[in-house]
């Protein structure tokens, strides 16, 4: 069995290729969540919520998005980054709001 710092190593550098193949996807991403901060922002409606609007302009995104693009390694590393980051600045964002 291999020792848990050779594979904590093997994990980080399979991590830190995908980032380097897919850094214009993971950057997409994060503008796509930013577009749908703005359409919430513009609109004003209370039905469109910024990340309902988000996942759905990324479903539209990932789906018209060839599979050998460099946008596909982006798109599958960066759940892996934006939901621990969400995660830590959800509760953050709801104290100072409420």
């Amino acid at each position: 069995m291999m020792e848990p710092d050779k594979r904590n190593k093997r994990m980080t550098y399979k991590y830190l290729n995908l980032l380097k193949e897919g850094w214009l996807g993971v950057l997409f991403a994060a503008s796509i969540g930013m577009l749908g901060y703005g359409v919430k922002t513009i609109t004003k409606s209370p039905i469109s919520d910024p990340l309902l609007v988000a996942i759905v302009i990324g479903i539209i995104v990932g789906t018209s998005t060839p599979r050998g693009s460099k946008l596909t390694a982006g798109f599958v590393l960066a759940p892996a980054i934006y939901i621990p980051i969400q995660d830590l600045l959800q509760p953050l964002r709801r104290f100072l709001l409420d």
